[in-house]
């Protein structure tokens, strides 16, 4: 039974291995010109979308309705980017058409949050990653 056992054992981490070095080929092959993968591209986007949103939804508690079209906005680039890291990190055959549709999400935000950028910080920097996204999809996928 040990012997079993620790074959299993070895089985699973050269799955794992193997799974990791696939991994690592699909990001080298994701690196936009600048050196930055799509999928950080992604990830940081997604970190400032949300904070962007946060922010938004404080300001519309406040009854600052100037906001509504940035909610908006980041609400569907949120959706879309979620969708687009998972089907990017397992390299799925459908995240080129969604990527596609996420660049318009991300352009069409970055244009609504460059209106609110130089009175909000969290503004400016969802602005900042959804033009570094578009780029990142751009070279991506050209």
């Amino acid at each position: 039974m040990q012997r079993r056992d620790a074959i299993q054992q070895l089985a699973l981490g050269l799955t794992g291995l193997a799974l990791s070095s696939k991994l690592s080929a699909q990001a080298e092959v994701a690196k936009a010109p600048s050196g930055k993968s799509l999928l950080d591209a992604l990830s940081q986007c997604q970190v400032d979308a949300v904070r962007c949103q946060a922010h938004c939804v404080k300001l519309l508690e406040g009854k600052d309705t100037s906001i509504m079209g940035c909610f908006t906005k980041v609400s569907d680039l949120i959706d879309l980017n979620h969708a687009a890291l998972s089907l990017v990190s397992r390299d799925s055959p459908a995240a080129k058409d969604l990527a596609a549709v996420l660049k318009k999400s991300a352009d069409a935000c970055a244009q609504e949050c460059s209106k609110h950028a130089k009175h909000h910080e969290l503004c400016a920097a969802c602005e900042k990653a959804c033009v570094a996204l578009v780029k990142s999809i751009a070279a991506t996928y050209a």
